[in-house]
Order: C-alpha cells, then sequence, then structure tokens
C-alpha cells in the first residue's frame, strides 16, 4: 500500500499539469487567433422608419396604441469575420416605459458575410396599458403638439461569429444595441388616401449605439 502513494501522487500531478497545460495553451491559441482576425464591431443604422399612429389616452384605460415600420441596416466591415444572426428582438420603450418586444422573424435566421451590409425590416404595431407619471404625461402631450416623439428601439441579438473556419457558439451580447429615433407622426389624407407628415420635420437616418457584438465594453469599442 506505501508504494502505491507515490504512483497516485504522480499520476495526480501528471493530470493537473495536463489540465492547466491545456487551458494554458487554449488561452494563447484563442489570443494569437484574435489578433489574427481582430474583430471590428458591426454598424447599426435606423436608415428609415414611419409612424402612422402613437395615441395614448390617459382618461380612459390608460392604452397606447402605436404603428411603426422600421428599416435597420447592418455593416459588417470585416475582411474575415462573418456573423449569424440566429434572433433579432425589437424592444420599443418611450421614457422608461417598454410597449412592444417583436422577433423579428421575416429577417432571422441569416448570416452576414464579410465586408457585407444587410437590411433588415421591423413592423411594431399594437397597443400596451401604460400607466404615464405626471411628468410623463407632461412629455407625451408635448411631443404630441410638436408631432415627433422620442422613441427608443433596443436591438437583443442571438448570435454567431465565423473566424475563418472557426465558428462560436451562438451567444447572446450582454448589452442591446439602441436607437434612439425622433419620429414625426405621419396623418393620412382623409381625400386621396396618403400619409403625410404632420409638420414639416422629417426622420433622419440615425446611427445606433451600444454595439458590443464582436468586442466587449473593456475592448474600448
Amino acid at each position: 500500500m506505501a508504494r502505491c502513494w507515490p504512483t497516485c501522487s504522480c499520476t495526480f500531478m501528471c493530470c493537473f499539469y495536463v489540465y492547466y497545460s491545456a487551458i494554458f495553451f487554449f488561452g494563447i491559441f484563442s489570443f494569437i487567433t484574435w489578433l489574427i482576425f481582430l474583430p471590428q464591431e458591426l454598424k447599426f443604422a435606423v436608415t428609415d422608419a414611419s409612424l402612422t399612429q402613437f395615441e395614448y389616452n390617459s382618461t380612459a384605460n390608460n392604452t397606447l396604441l402605436y404603428n411603426m415600420a422600421l428599416n435597420i441596416t447592418i455593416r459588417n466591415s470585416n475582411k474575415r469575420v462573418g456573423v449569424y444572426y440566429n434572433r433579432i428582438q425589437a424592444i420599443s420603450q418611450y421614457g422608461k416605459k417598454r410597449f412592444s418586444m417583436v422577433t423579428l422573424t421575416n429577417s432571422t435566421p441569416f448570416y452576414q458575410g464579410r465586408k457585407n451590409t444587410t437590411i433588415i425590416s421591423a413592423v411594431i404595431q399594437g397597443q400596451q396599458v401604460l400607466l404615464f407619471k405626471d411628468k410623463e404625461l407632461k412629455k407625451y402631450n408635448t411631443e404630441t403638439n410638436a408631432g415627433v416623439y422620442s422613441i427608443e428601439v433596443r436591438l437583443a441579438l442571438r448570435v454567431k461569429a465565423r473566424y475563418g473556419k472557426l465558428k462560436t457558439r451562438y451567444y447572446k451580447p450582454q448589452e442591446k444595441v439602441s436607437c434612439k429615433l425622433k419620429l414625426p407622426l405621419l396623418v393620412n389624407n382623409s381625400i386621396n388616401g396618403t400619409a403625410s407628415i404632420a409638420n414639416s420635420i422629417k426622420f433622419k437616418a440615425t446611427w445606433c449605439g451600444n454595439v458590443y457584438v464582436l468586442t466587449t465594453k473593456n475592448d474600448g469599442g
């Protein structure tokens, strides 16, 4: 029995050495791979948008009726990195109140290759019971008079990155892409049935921020 202890101890030390050596070399391999590909972050922008309804009734049932459509452009500038999009969810909120979350089933899943620009569409329509505080209601009334609403659309992703022939597992970026929009309300023309802007303000293409799909905040974006 005494002769077994050195053998067991040696076996344990060998396993310990092999295990941590594998972790070390895997870390080195991952770091070298990252240096070779050095991924640039994706770019998101809302290039076109229309808002045909954004009506809040505070006297009856505190219900927000909404109808908007967005064209979202995604740019992958990488030469060696592709992205698989398994799911994209658009979460809409007014102030700090979330009023909609839709999954863009018509756009996903899809693969975005290197040096590629892809446009996806989102239709966000429905109704939601919201309870606005006095400050929020004042903001809504002010923007209603102006005919332009401040709406934030956040994108929650489930993606997989491709580095050459290597692929990651599907993962959810910790941060949601943030698109802060100024949407002018379109009104229907009862004469010819077309929609027109309620004032002279037109929607301007808007870059989205807080994009950390291929990088992290610690990387500096």
